[in-house]
């Protein structure tokens, strides 16, 4: 790893890097291979760190991702797997991430700066400081400023039972810097420290209380509401309700928790709504955070399901009012938990069939992480340990609300939501937030095509712009499906689990499949249709076709005339990839893409057509075009009536960069906008 600080320092290039490291062109190639293979899951990692120098690896992977032979996304994957396998030191995987990113930056950028703004996309919290700090030092940064939080850093790591004495004895600009480096639950007490020291209501009339939040670049973060001031409202007159308009529409189960913020709330004080986008502008984990003198909430709060990375915690996530969640796919629900601990009253809501759903994900990242990530690791990452904490996500699920499509609350005094269906997934929302007389409308993910409607006259629109400026051309799912049924023997059905599975039944079961064919519907995504009640057929007997619902389904039960609809929907693993490897050899099998494909999976690359896979599998390999989302041509539609502000959340890598609709607005993930 020291030849990476050789490049940082500009004393190599990358691909004199490469040729050093791995040696001749041939074995790059055949390194690039492994390499995909591993991404694949072709080979297990163990095989792989037995086969190969793992340093080498890692280091040919950045530096084919310089030469376009890999995807940003791919080098995330590859990091995080070794990490996560416990091979790969948090200093060496901070340098890892500065090399990667040089591609985006001529120069190297201020190391502490670097890591402030992108090493949560690569898998590392806040608690590195010091191999940030020494990674600084090596490259010959001036650090001096920071020698605060060096000391206090090691002081709260060290000895954490001083922690509440460190940070009352700091100044405030110190204070503020250190929340960038600590855990979540210490960043919260040091925001309500910072808060308790600013504003000091006891002693300030109401304008002067207003004037600090002006004049104060901390205040400004945060909304003047209840949950800022803490017991600290004393300075404020309370205000008569009216009892019939203002509560009416409150979540009855709420009304005496949220009672002080309508009776101490100053609805009338007029102040732009700031909008965050901490989870960034892509398809990844969602998250956008909405913040405003009469509130502040978040919309969805998503982990990747590729690198199983979370949003940029800002310190505005302390203080959150509420949360909505759009609906249950790991990408805007996965990193809910995190917001909790054991003991944090947050109230967030979605639909009956959101809370259904995330529960079983949530427990499903608690059995994979603590089944396949190295325990020392997930003992030593504050962050990583919540999400899977059993209380963290009991916590979470007792803090929720039941949302009904087209239903209307009053969330905060001068905020009040309305729900639209989103048709994505079973109970997806969207959101109309009428918030200080300004309106923001989220559509979640959606599907427009299946019906699903909103206002076009909102301030600001926030759309799913997952095929934004794409066309697609393959085969409708009814077109697919029926030329499978003709022409295999038995057909093998990749789908993800929450929605598509259940989908995909529904498509076959138009097409009569069930009379003559044997369908297995597997794994969660069978257990989701027992939950929700989704009739799935007859129980078949022998001889004669139907439904059933199974754990799994072994290589010897997928016979003739057998369908499996199975998660891993990109094959990279799970009863899918099982049945997959073992029908390779055979022509007479039919395998059915039907969902995204991420640039790193096996799915993506057999439909690229990769040499190294065409020669592996000899299955009849179909993608046939079935969507959550809105497709390109009514996205357009939709785009051309809305009368406001537009702008594109959701979006694949690049769509921003290369869009041609010049009124389309493209958010920036460290910014915020104001309406």
């Amino acid at each position: 790893m020291d030849h990476i600080l050789s490049v940082l320092k500009g004393e190599l290039g990358i691909d004199e890097l490469l040729l050093e490291v791995v040696g001749s062109e041939t074995n790059v190639s055949e390194l690039l291979l492994a390499i995909q293979q591993l991404l694949w899951k072709e080979v297990e990692f163990e095989v792989f760190a037995e086969e190969h120098e793992l340093g080498s690896a890692l280091i040919c992977a950045i530096c084919l991702y310089h030469n376009n032979k890999l995807d940003i996304t791919d080098v995330r994957v590859i990091l995080n797997l070794f990490y996560t396998a416990n091979r790969l030191s948090k200093r060496d995987l901070v340098r890892c991430a500065y090399l990667t990113l040089l591609k985006t930056y001529s120069k190297p950028i201020d190391s502490i700066t670097f890591f402030k703004a992108h090493m949560r996309d690569f898998g590392v919290n806040s608690f590195d400081f010091i191999e940030v700090k020494t990674i600084a030092d090596e490259l010959g940064e001036d650090t001096s400023s920071y020698e605060f939080v060096e000391t206090k850093y090691q002081s709260v790591v060290q000895r954490p039972e001083y922690f509440q004495d460190i940070i009352e004895n700091s100044d405030n600009d110190d204070l503020e810097e250190l929340q960038h480096w600590v855990d979540a639950d210490q960043r919260s007490l040091i925001t309500d420290l910072l808060l308790s020291r600013r504003v000091k209501i006891e002693s300030k009339s109401y304008e002067d209380t207003l004037q600090s939040f002006e004049e104060d670049t901390y205040l400004q973060q945060f909304p003047l509401s209840h949950d800022v001031l803490g017991d600290k409202i004393a300075g404020f007159e309370p205000r008569t309700i009216d009892m019939m308009t203002e509560l009416a529409d409150i979540p009855q189960s709420l009304t005496m928790n949220w009672l002080p913020r309508f009776v101490y709330s100053k609805p009338e004080l007029e102040e732009n709504v700031r909008i965050y986008y901490p989870g960034g502008p892509h398809i990844g984990h969602s998250a956008i955070v909405v913040k405003s003198n009469f509130g502040s909430f978040m919309m969805d709060f998503g982990m990747s399901v590729v690198n199983t990375s979370s949003s940029r915690w800002l310190p505005l996530m302390d203080k959150l009012d509420f949360v909505l969640i759009s609906h249950a796919h790991m990408d805007h629900s996965g990193s809910l938990p995190l917001l909790y601990g054991s003991e944090r009253k947050l109230p967030w809501f979605g639909h009956a069939h959101t809370r259904v759903m995330t529960e079983m994900l949530w427990g499903d990242t608690r059995r994979l992480t603590w089944g396949n990530v190295d325990h020392d690791v997930v003992e030593a990452d504050p962050y990583l340990k919540r999400l899977v904490s059993r209380g963290s996500i009991l916590n979470a699920l007792n803090n929720f609300h039941d949302f009904k499509v087209g239903e209307t609350k009053r969330l905060l005094p001068s905020i009040k939501v309305t729900s639209h269906d989103a048709s994505h997934l079973f109970g997806s929302l969207g959101f109309d937030i009428e918030i200080g007389g300004k309106r923001i409308l989220y559509t979640g993910d959606c599907n427009i095509d299946k019906g699903a409607t909103f206002p076009t006259d909102a301030d600001i629109t926030l759309f799913d712009s997952t095929y934004f400026e794409r066309y697609d051309t393959y085969d409708p799912a009814e077109v697919g499906l029926k030329a499978a049924l003709e022409s295999s023997d038995r057909i093998l059905i990749p789908a993800f689990s929450m929605g598509r599975s259940q989908e995909i039944l529904f498509e076959l079961k138009k097409l009569g499949a069930e009379k003559d064919w044997t369908i297995y519907l597997t794994g969660m995504g069978g257990k989701l249709a027992s939950k929700l009640n989704i009739t799935v057929g007859r129980s078949p007997t022998k001889g004669s076709g139907g439904t059933i619902i199974a754990p799994t389904v072994k290589p010897e039960e997928f016979v003739e005339k057998s369908i499996v609809i199975a998660g891993q929907g990109m094959l990279q693993a799970g009863t899918s990839r099982w049945l997959f490897d073992d029908t390779k050899e055979d022509d007479r099998t039919s395998v059915i893409l039907c969902g995204y494909q991420a640039p790193n999976t096996l799915g993506y690359h057999l439909l690229q057509n990769h040499n190294h896979l065409l020669g592996r599998y000899q299955q009849q390999i179909r993608r046939v075009k079935m969507s959550g989302h809105t497709s390109g041509g009514e996205l357009d539609k939709f785009m051309d009536n809305l009368s406001n502000r537009k702008v594109m959340v959701h979006a694949p890598e690049g769509a921003y960069q290369n869009k041609e609709r010049q009124d389309v607005e493209a958010p920036q993930k460290f910014d915020h906008m104001t309406i």
